[in-house]
């Protein structure tokens, strides 16, 4: 997770969306439903717009190499 302007490529904003569990089953692992979801198709991802600083938004990266 970082805080960046651009949101693109393997990164989603952390607004708080929900995700499907197949299409994201690495990052369900990290989260679960610590951020809400139903836990056995979705799950959602942390809202921390409040938190990033001016003009920035937190994003978190969804694909890549994961031991």
């Amino acid at each position: 997770m970082t805080a960046s302007t651009v949101v693109a490529g393997n990164w989603l904003p952390a607004k708080g969306q929900a995700l499907t569990i197949t299409g994201n089953t690495a990052l369900f692992s990290l989260i679960g439903i610590d951020y809400g979801g139903n836990g056995s198709t979705n799950f959602n991802l942390p809202n921390l717009t409040a938190a990033a600083p001016d003009g920035l938004t937190y994003v978190i990266c969804v694909a890549g190499v994961y031991p």
